[in-house]
């Protein structure tokens, strides 16, 4: 299990687990994936960054549907000598 985001060749920090559920017997894996504010700036596409997960396993290749990622943007606003400045 992987993932693959734009204009990225390797893929992003991610954290692997392996659980199984308890009733069924079925072992299943669960990955998350880290998207750092510097990855989607390192990108210079027209369309959204996006992310997709692409797993395998013996019955076949699955791919998810692509996770838009857009980095919010801080604001702080002060007050000085009467007026409001935005940082």
């Amino acid at each position: 299990i992987h993932f693959k985001c734009s204009g990225s060749i390797k893929p992003p920090p991610s954290i692997e687990e392996s659980h199984v559920d308890p009733h069924s017997g079925v072992h299943f894996q669960e990955v998350t994936a880290t998207i750092s504010r510097d990855l989607v700036y390192e990108y210079f596409g027209k369309l959204p960054f996006k992310c997709e997960c692409h797993a395998w396993s013996p019955r076949g290749k699955a791919v998810s549907q692509p996770a838009s990622i857009i980095v919010a943007c801080k604001y702080s606003w002060e007050k000085r000598e009467g007026v409001e400045e935005n940082h």
